[in-house]
């Protein structure tokens, strides 16, 4: 007996090992979301849509766009959830055809709900800016912004 450890010797250098590793753990899953580098592509990534304009920031719908890694797009437009494909090349950017579901809202939502969907079928191009992405038209103007999602509804 006199080669065997006591017990409490071989958990507690168990446990010495286990708890930095359950550390790493945490703060990896507690990290926030991070924007995708220009070479890396959309895909895999989650985004809370803002406008540009005055008008978006009083509206109080969520508007959100998934990228898949399968070149398909989801997202809700603010009364429906949309669905489609995206391609990108390096910074250019399609969206589209799009299709969604058809619940009834008020009328002026409908009405920014298709301006939005109308912007995603006219993005040429992205861009990162900071943590968040651009979607630009043709001419290089912005469309719609894009923020990392970080909590799932």
């Amino acid at each position: 007996m006199g080669g065997d450890r006591p017990i409490a010797a071989i958990r507690r250098r168990r446990f010495r090992h286990a708890l930095p590793a359950a550390a790493l753990a945490a703060l990896v899953a507690c990290a926030p979301a991070m924007a995708p580098r220009a070479d890396a592509g959309l895909g895999g990534t989650s985004w809370l849509v803002e406008g540009l304009t005055p008008d978006d920031a009083a509206d109080s719908f969520r508007r959100t766009m998934v990228f898949g890694n399968d070149d398909q797009v989801t997202g809700e437009g603010g009364c429906n959830r949309f669905f489609g494909t995206y391609r990108t090349d390096g910074a250019s950017l399609t969206i589209g055809p799009l299709g969604s579901t058809r619940m009834a809202c008020p009328g002026p939502v409908m009405d920014r709900e298709t301006q939005f969907f109308n912007a995603l079928e006219a993005v040429a191009a992205w861009q990162p800016d900071g943590p968040d992405v651009l979607l630009l038209d043709g001419d290089g103007q912005p469309l719609v912004r894009l923020t990392p999602l970080t909590d799932q509804p």
